[in-house]
């Protein structure tokens, strides 16, 4: 259970900091014509506290995943990873207006099924 956990918080750190690079994405736009240091800009950018957090979600969920793989073994872990897929999309769904279509709800669907069955041991 304790594994299951790690894995989850990995899945969550995850789906973070995707939905952070999402919102902070258009920042990242080419400057004018007239921007002399681009790549300055771009530097700063990766700075910004919502990116840094992203990064700090994502370290986190390595050290989880980390933990987990200690004493699961990592072709049964790796199917938790699927459920970052579904995460995503759901929450770009409800945060970004992002369109779901019948096709990605049967991907999703597919993908939690194969979570529960592959996932037991």
């Amino acid at each position: 259970m304790k594994n299951i956990l790690l894995m989850m918080c990995t899945v969550a750190g995850t789906a973070y900091a995707q939905l952070v690079f999402k919102w902070q994405a258009p920042a990242f736009k080419a400057g004018g014509a007239g921007e002399a240091a681009p790549w300055l800009r771009w530097i700063m950018l990766m700075f910004h506290p919502w990116m840094l957090s992203a990064f700090a979600a994502m370290f986190a969920g390595t050290i989880c995943w980390m933990l987990a793989l200690r004493e699961t073994p990592l072709t049964r872990a790796y199917m938790f990873v699927g459920i970052t897929f579904v995460l995503v999309m759901l929450s770009g769904a409800a945060i970004f207006r992002e369109p779901l279509s019948l096709g990605r709800i049967a991907g999703c669907a597919l993908i939690v099924a194969g979570v529960i069955i592959g996932g037991r041991e």
